[in-house]
């Protein structure tokens, strides 16, 4: 039976099953079992044949003939506006995966903020030593030995470590990484060159893992900008002084009654590097044989180098002794237990009216006097230097020729101590020389 329209008693007496019309695509649907329920009917075109959609409504009698008028009444209006038209169990079903979705987004949004906190944890405990250690360790698997990639590790426990290995590492600046490099560049140009390389390569790749936010702080072209690499001219030399003021030096530095005073003599005499006086070590010395011996693991080139002390030389240390601290250090910066900075020696000279050097040149001035002034072999005065000797000759020398070293020093020491006119200090601003403690 089928009635277009009918009251609320006539739906009760409905009992036989079938489809009971209500007008405008509204249907009573009474099963065997006599459930009465409301149903939407309508026709749709798919694939080029028309199909019979049927939407649920509600039971009956818990949904009344007006509430189910009203909701077929707004499926019909959907399907005049051409929108999509669901059965209630695919509304429930897209309700479900939407709220699903709205999990999962949340979940995705809790686990991103979770990283998010974690990265910042890590970016407050890495420390720089952290992110190069990383660095060496993943770029050793493409090094050709073990030996290349310890010299990685050499360089940075030798020139970086200290001044800003367990500083967190966001907080590095390029102003800390050219405190580092520019008292490099007068003394070891190359190896300055190399650790900045370093430093940048090992800034990348914590930039790339989020492990550190901003500019890379070790950029080449921006440390240039600095004036970082000033003092190293073209093709790797630096300014030395004329081997004939040498002795004015001495003067100079003789009337100063500084602790970088005396290490600038020190240099002078001995000729080896600013960084390896610097941080001599009275136990490195046999003062009754004269020798002071550099240990491996601070020398250039990782071999021990015996020094063959000159009288004057000796004298040095006699007047360093009163600085002398626990940690043994013959000249100790201004903080005591520090070495000294390279800065401190630069300033020195810099401040010297006509004294165009830099700490590093006053070895070439060495090497000039011995090539012009004396007869002395060459192959010597490089070993003075602590030069690898090239060539066939290099190659079949076991020696280190120590005695004919001491003779060579001896006779520079004679003519760095030769009376001259000293220098004058330059008119220029800049904090005084007794800036470096004195002996009182």
């Amino acid at each position: 039976m089928a009635r277009e329209k009918f009251t609320v008693s006539q739906a009760h007496e409905l009992t036989a099953k079938g489809m009971y019309g209500a007008g405008d695509g509204l249907y009573l649907q009474v099963t065997e079992r006599g459930t009465k329920s409301w149903v939407y009917r309508f026709k749709e075109i798919e694939g080029g044949k028309t199909k019979q959609r049927y939407i649920g409504l509600g039971g009956f009698p818990e949904t009344s003939i007006s509430e189910a008028r009203r909701k077929a009444g707004e499926l019909r209006q959907k399907r005049e506006n051409k929108e999509e038209v669901l059965p209630a169990r695919a509304v429930k079903a897209q309700a479900r995966v939407a709220s699903k979705l709205k999990a999962h987004e949340a979940a995705r949004a809790t686990a991103a903020a979770l990283e998010a906190v974690e990265r910042e944890r890590v970016r407050a405990d890495r420390t720089l030593r952290d992110a190069v250690e990383d660095f060496i360790l993943d770029h050793a698997k493409g090094l050709r030995n073990d030996k290349h990639a310890a010299s990685y590790t050499a360089s940075m426990e030798k020139y970086v470590f200290p001044l800003l290995g367990d500083r967190p590492l966001q907080s590095i600046t390029k102003h800390d990484i050219a405190g580092v490099i520019r008292p490099m560049v007068p003394e070891v140009p190359e190896t300055a060159s190399k650790v900045q390389n370093r430093l940048h390569r090992a800034f990348v790749r914590e930039i790339a893992h989020d492990r550190f936010e901003g500019a890379n702080p070790a950029d080449k072209d921006v440390l240039k900008a600095m004036g970082v690499f000033s003092g190293q001219a073209k093709g790797g030399n630096f300014d030395a002084l004329p081997y004939r003021d040498v002795p004015r030096l001495w003067a100079f530095l003789k009337g100063q009654k500084t602790i970088g005073a005396l290490c600038l003599r020190f240099l002078l005499l001995t000729c080896v590097r600013s960084r390896e006086v610097r941080g001599a070590n009275w136990s490195e010395l046999d003062l009754e044989a004269g020798v002071w011996t550099v240990p491996a693991e601070r020398m250039k080139m990782g071999e021990a180098h015996r020094v063959p002390l000159s009288p004057a030389a000796l004298e040095v240390l006699a007047a360093a002794k009163p600085w002398r601290l626990e940690n043994g250090l013959i000249f100790p910066g201004r903080h005591s237990g520090d070495v000294m900075t390279d800065m401190t020696l630069l300033q020195i000279v810099k401040r010297l009216e006509g004294c165009k050097t830099t700490v590093h040149g006053l070895r070439s001035s060495f090497r000039d006097w011995a090539a012009e002034e004396t007869e002395h072999d060459n192959h010597v005065a490089e070993m003075a230097l602590a030069h690898v000797v090239q060539g066939v000759e290099g190659a079949y020398r076991r020696g280190d020729l120590f005695k004919k070293r001491r003779a060579l020093m001896d006779d520079w020491a004679a003519f760095v101590t030769r009376k001259a006119e000293p220098f004058k200090l330059a008119k220029r601003k800049g904090p005084p020389l007794h800036a470096v403690r004195r002996c009182e």
